[in-house]
């Protein structure tokens, strides 16, 4: 998945059909999850002590003062959760879009560290990514992570509000480190692989 960007009771923000399915825990509802799903920015604002945006990014609603203490109180829940849960799957995608093939290969550099300074958006299926990166815009390049990492909370039934394709999201918590194991540029799409391990994964034991 990619950068995308609300609060619960957002106007204009999707039905409750889409919202549903969604897992519910430490009072995070399905439509926390939803406004989250449409418009993440007020949450990643909240959890980094920073204002939240007065103006909803994704229709343009000027956020009630209930919105606001809302995602005050489930930022925090989320990012707990996603600290403490892991998934079943082992490999988890996720896409992106840089201004250039330069920038891109500067933050993925082989070897590198690269840790999460947000919270972060992970797809089960790498599908799912490619459409997140290329939903991103015309210009610059395209970069697909896949991550061996287990470590994140499943939602449960992701929100479609992009046309791209329904998918179980994987919340990863603010601060999870990870390290660039190889690179892979496809000059046909336009498209940067990234292949990355988690630090927090127990490597296998030797014989």
């Amino acid at each position: 998945m990619g950068g995308r960007g609300g609060p619960s009771n957002m106007s204009g923000g999707g039905t409750n059909k889409e919202a549903t399915g969604a897992q519910a825990f430490n009072g995070v509802t399905s439509d926390d999850w939803f406004g989250w799903a449409t418009d993440s920015e007020p949450y990643q604002a909240a959890l980094n002590g920073e204002k939240i945006p007065e103006i909803s990014q994704t229709d343009g609603h000027r956020y009630t003062d209930e919105e606001i203490a809302r995602v005050k109180l489930v930022a925090p829940a989320i990012q707990e959760a996603a600290s403490t849960s892991t998934v079943s799957d082992t490999t988890l995608y996720r896409g992106e879009m840089y201004d250039s093939l330069l920038e891109a290969r500067r933050k993925y550099k082989i070897g590198a560290t690269v840790t999460n300074n947000k919270l972060t958006s992970y797809a089960r299926k790498q599908s799912i990514a490619e459409g997140y990166a290329s939903g991103s815009g015309e210009d610059g390049v395209k970069v697909v992570i896949s991550n061996t990492s287990n470590k994140g909370r499943s939602v449960g039934v992701m929100t479609d509000p992009f046309g791209i394709g329904g998918s179980d999201e994987i919340i990863s918590p603010k601060g999870l480190k990870s390290k660039v194991k190889s690179t892979r540029y496809d000059s046909s799409t336009n498209t940067l692989y990234v292949n990355m391990i988690n630090n927090a994964v127990p490597k296998k034991r030797g014989r």
